[in-house]
Protein backbone atom coordinates (compact mmCIF):
# COMPACT_ATOMS: atom_id res chain seq x y z
CA UNK A 1 0.00 0.00 0.00
CA UNK A 2 1.66 3.18 -1.22
CA UNK A 3 0.79 6.22 0.92
CA UNK A 4 2.52 9.57 0.98
CA UNK A 5 1.97 12.86 2.74
CA UNK A 6 3.09 16.36 1.75
CA UNK A 7 2.71 19.65 3.58
CA UNK A 8 3.17 22.99 1.85
CA UNK A 9 2.74 26.56 3.00
CA UNK A 10 1.02 27.75 -0.14
CA UNK A 11 0.30 31.38 0.51
CA UNK A 12 -0.26 34.04 3.13
CA UNK A 13 -3.69 35.49 2.74
CA UNK A 14 -4.24 39.02 4.18
CA UNK A 15 -7.25 37.91 6.23
CA UNK A 16 -5.68 34.72 7.59
CA UNK A 17 -2.20 34.56 9.03
CA UNK A 18 -1.34 31.11 7.75
CA UNK A 19 -2.77 28.91 5.04
CA UNK A 20 -1.42 25.40 4.69
CA UNK A 21 -2.13 22.84 2.02
CA UNK A 22 -2.16 19.20 3.04
CA UNK A 23 -2.05 16.65 0.23
CA UNK A 24 -2.70 13.01 1.01
CA UNK A 25 -2.17 10.57 -1.83
CA UNK A 26 -3.01 6.89 -1.95
CA UNK A 27 -2.24 5.52 -5.40
CA UNK A 28 -4.44 7.62 -7.71
CA UNK A 29 -6.71 9.10 -5.03
CA UNK A 30 -5.84 12.53 -3.70
CA UNK A 31 -7.33 14.42 -0.79
CA UNK A 32 -6.50 18.11 -0.52
CA UNK A 33 -7.20 20.06 2.66
CA UNK A 34 -6.55 23.78 3.07
CA UNK A 35 -6.28 24.99 6.65
CA UNK A 36 -6.43 28.69 7.45
CA UNK A 37 -5.75 29.90 10.97
CA UNK A 38 -5.89 33.07 13.04
CA UNK A 39 -8.49 35.35 11.52
CA UNK A 40 -7.42 39.00 11.37
CA UNK A 41 -9.93 41.79 11.85
CA UNK A 42 -9.90 45.10 10.00
CA UNK A 43 -7.84 46.85 12.69
CA UNK A 44 -5.11 44.22 12.55
CA UNK A 45 -5.07 44.39 8.76
CA UNK A 46 -4.76 48.19 8.93
CA UNK A 47 -1.88 47.89 11.41
CA UNK A 48 0.00 45.37 9.26
CA UNK A 49 -0.58 47.38 6.07
CA UNK A 50 0.55 50.63 7.71
CA UNK A 51 3.65 48.94 9.10
CA UNK A 52 4.57 47.76 5.61
CA UNK A 53 4.12 51.28 4.27
CA UNK A 54 6.44 52.61 7.00
CA UNK A 55 9.11 50.05 6.13
CA UNK A 56 8.89 50.84 2.41
CA UNK A 57 9.03 54.60 3.03
CA UNK A 58 12.03 54.29 5.36
CA UNK A 59 13.84 51.90 2.96
CA UNK A 60 13.47 54.36 0.10
CA UNK A 61 14.38 57.41 2.23
CA UNK A 62 17.48 55.91 3.82
CA UNK A 63 18.87 53.60 1.15
CA UNK A 64 17.13 54.51 -2.12
CA UNK A 65 17.60 50.84 -3.05
CA UNK A 66 15.19 48.49 -4.73
CA UNK A 67 13.52 45.90 -2.58
CA UNK A 68 15.53 43.15 -4.26
CA UNK A 69 18.90 44.87 -3.75
CA UNK A 70 18.06 45.89 -0.18
CA UNK A 71 17.00 42.32 0.66
CA UNK A 72 20.10 40.83 -0.95
CA UNK A 73 22.55 43.18 0.78
CA UNK A 74 21.07 42.58 4.23
CA UNK A 75 20.37 38.85 3.79
CA UNK A 76 16.60 39.25 3.99
CA UNK A 77 14.24 37.11 1.94
CA UNK A 78 12.96 39.38 -0.84
CA UNK A 79 9.64 37.51 -1.06
CA UNK A 80 8.97 38.00 2.64
CA UNK A 81 10.06 41.63 2.44
CA UNK A 82 7.63 42.19 -0.41
CA UNK A 83 4.80 40.59 1.56
CA UNK A 84 5.69 42.69 4.63
CA UNK A 85 5.83 45.95 2.67
CA UNK A 86 2.52 45.14 0.99
CA UNK A 87 0.86 44.29 4.30
CA UNK A 88 0.22 40.66 3.44
CA UNK A 89 2.01 39.05 6.39
CA UNK A 90 2.68 39.83 10.01
CA UNK A 91 6.44 39.49 10.60
CA UNK A 92 7.98 37.86 13.66
CA UNK A 93 9.88 39.89 16.22
CA UNK A 94 13.25 38.66 14.97
CA UNK A 95 12.39 39.76 11.43
CA UNK A 96 11.28 43.17 12.71
CA UNK A 97 14.62 43.54 14.49
CA UNK A 98 16.57 42.57 11.36
CA UNK A 99 14.59 45.02 9.21
CA UNK A 100 15.26 47.85 11.66
CA UNK A 101 18.98 47.04 11.72
CA UNK A 102 19.07 46.97 7.91
CA UNK A 103 17.39 50.38 7.88
CA UNK A 104 20.02 51.66 10.34
CA UNK A 105 17.50 52.46 13.08
CA UNK A 106 16.35 50.97 16.37
CA UNK A 107 13.25 48.81 16.38
CA UNK A 108 11.69 51.29 18.81
CA UNK A 109 12.15 54.05 16.20
CA UNK A 110 10.40 51.91 13.60
CA UNK A 111 7.55 51.33 16.07
CA UNK A 112 7.38 55.07 16.72
CA UNK A 113 7.05 55.70 12.98
CA UNK A 114 4.18 53.21 12.94
CA UNK A 115 2.50 54.89 15.92
CA UNK A 116 2.79 58.29 14.24
CA UNK A 117 1.32 56.95 11.01
CA UNK A 118 -1.60 55.29 12.79
CA UNK A 119 -2.44 58.33 14.90
CA UNK A 120 -3.41 58.70 18.54
CA UNK A 121 -6.93 57.37 18.01
CA UNK A 122 -5.82 53.90 16.83
CA UNK A 123 -6.41 51.00 19.24
CA UNK A 124 -6.42 47.27 18.51
CA UNK A 125 -8.63 46.61 21.51
CA UNK A 126 -12.04 48.23 21.56
CA UNK A 127 -12.55 50.32 24.68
Amino acid sequence: NLFSFALFKIFSHPVFSCCLLYVYSNLNNYTIIIVCMQYKNEKMLHLIKTFGECVRKKRIETTNKSLTLFSYEYDLDSGNMSRIENGHIEPKLTMLWRIAEALGIKLSDLCKMLENSLGDDFFLIDK
